[in-house]
């Protein structure tokens, strides 16, 4: 006598959007006949939400990776299923960054969520006078005139091959000085 078993479950319990980017994917679940999806016992990050067709829709709000409880419901046999999906937003984690003084070195190495590798350029914009932004990540140099700029940076996942851009925005500022005076008789 054969026995066969169905494996139910979520086909694609792997998702990865950019942050600030509209993100839109739809969860499969092969195995149901008419799949009804709910994430409400552990929902999906800030920013995107699915509906019961298990279409995740929005705009990522925040970096990082988020395991969603997603119940399926076959609503043709009443079966249930309930599996993780992890959502992984990739995004530049340490923003804002400080600010720059003119004429005074500075360093900020930019963070990421969701990249294995992550190499960086810039994509369109710029940086302060002065500062350079290092293929790993970091922001250095001596700002050489005041001003704030924004730098749309692009991050290159090496290892899968995934990318995401992100605005950066630096002010490089003029410092203020400080003066003691002691005045005696």
């Amino acid at each position: 006598k054969a026995y066969f078993m169905t494996v139910a479950g979520i086909a694609n319990n792997a998702l990865a959007a950019c942050l600030n980017t509209a993100f839109t994917a739809t969860l499969t679940a092969p195995a149901f006949s008419m799949p009804a999806f709910d994430d409400s016992a552990a929902p999906f990050p800030a920013g995107l939400v699915m509906d019961r067709s298990g279409k995740v829709t929005g705009t990522p709000a925040a970096p990082g990776v988020t395991n969603v409880s997603v119940l399926v419901t076959d609503q043709v046999t009443g079966f249930m299923c309930r599996q993780a999906v992890v959502m992984t937003v990739r995004g530049i984690t340490n923003l804002p960054l400080p600010q720059a003084q003119v004429d005074i070195p500075y360093s900020q190495q930019l963070t990421t969520s969701g990249f294995v590798v992550a190499s960086f350029s810039i994509q369109s914009g710029s940086l302060p006078a002065g500062l350079s932004l290092s293929a790993a990540g970091l922001i250095s140099g001596t700002p050489t005139t005041a001003q704030t700029t924004t730098a749309v940076v692009l991050m290159n996942d090496l290892a899968t091959g995934a990318q995401c851009a992100q605005g950066v925005t630096i002010t490089a500022a003029v410092g203020q000085f400080k003066f003691n005076i002691n005045w005696s008789n």
